[in-house]
């Protein structure tokens, strides 16, 4: 009966595990925020998926997007971080792999502003959900490019407040394991 029981289980977990991959992608990129015109902020997300099947996958995602502006008198910086958990549907299982998902998570908006050797730090956390669409072209089982653009819908969470969107533009390198 042991012997059944632990080939039962053995099997079942090698099953489990060949189908499950984990990976992480880098992309460099761009947050275009709706309020704000003529403003780029350029940056970074980070990003750990775990495969749960063939074609659904979650992760953890980090961001850091910075805008600066000033001269040597006045000099103003904006962070804009998103932490979330990702949930993604690839389409195609091949090489190439289109695909749909959500974030949802918290964006740390951060200011600084530099005045004559003093500086002054102000940040906020707001509630964030981001449906994102994207492709991914794995050049080897290891190694691949990515591309996605993320809606980001920032709830301020006060009456007197906007809620604020912005679009990200990331491309970069995904490394699976």
């Amino acid at each position: 009966m042991k012997k059944l029981f632990f080939t039962t289980l053995t099997a079942l977990l090698f099953t489990f595990t060949g189908n499950t991959q984990i990976s992480a992608t880098l992309n460099g990129g761009t947050l275009f925020l709706s309020d704000l015109d003529d403003e780029v902020f350029i940056g970074f997300n980070l990003e750990g998926k775990y495969d749960i099947n063939e074609n659904m996958r979650a992760g953890l995602a980090f961001g850091l997007y910075n805008y600066s502006d000033g001269d040597d008198d006045i000099k103003v910086g904006v962070n804009i971080i998103p932490i979330s958990a990702s949930f993604e549907y690839k389409i195609l299982s091949d090489a190439f792999r289109p695909y749909a998902g959500i974030n949802v998570g918290l964006n740390r908006t951060s200011a600084v502003i530099k005045f004559g050797g003093e500086s002054e730090r102000d940040g906020e956390n707001y509630f964030s959900f981001a449906p994102v669409v994207g492709a991914e072209y794995m050049i080897s089982d290891n190694f691949g490019i990515n591309l996605n653009a993320k809606y980001h819908y920032i709830l301020s969470g006060d009456d007197n407040i906007d809620n604020a969107t912005a679009i990200a533009v990331n491309f970069g390198v995904v490394l699976a394991f």
